[in-house]
């Protein structure tokens, strides 16, 4: 399965931070190397409370990886909402 633009994301941000071995990085985010892989590779979706602590510790935008999150949903009410989300999202930047 190809990596869809969260597996995307999450990749980068771990390999630009300072993790050490992956090993370490799962440790980190708290998840198994298989699910880590799985949230890269497209093949799994995180949970907010993993969304919410990878981008504690990376420094990542969480509201970015939440929108990634619902883009990437099986539903189409799902990527809907992440459409939605993103068009709230640059109202508010145009305002600020």
């Amino acid at each position: 399965m190809e990596p869809n633009e969260l597996g995307r994301e999450l990749r980068k941000w771990r390999e630009s931070g300072k993790f050490g071995p992956l090993k370490v990085a799962c440790e980190l985010f708290g998840v198994s190397h298989a699910t880590l892989g799985a949230y890269e590779q497209g093949k799994g979706l995180p949970d907010v409370d993993f969304l919410a602590n990878f981008a504690d510790k990376t420094g990542a935008d969480f509201n970015e990886l939440l929108r990634l999150r619902l883009a990437s949903g099986k539903t189409e009410a799902a990527r809907e909402l992440a459409s939605h989300y993103r068009e709230v999202r640059e109202d508010r930047r145009a305002h600020v």
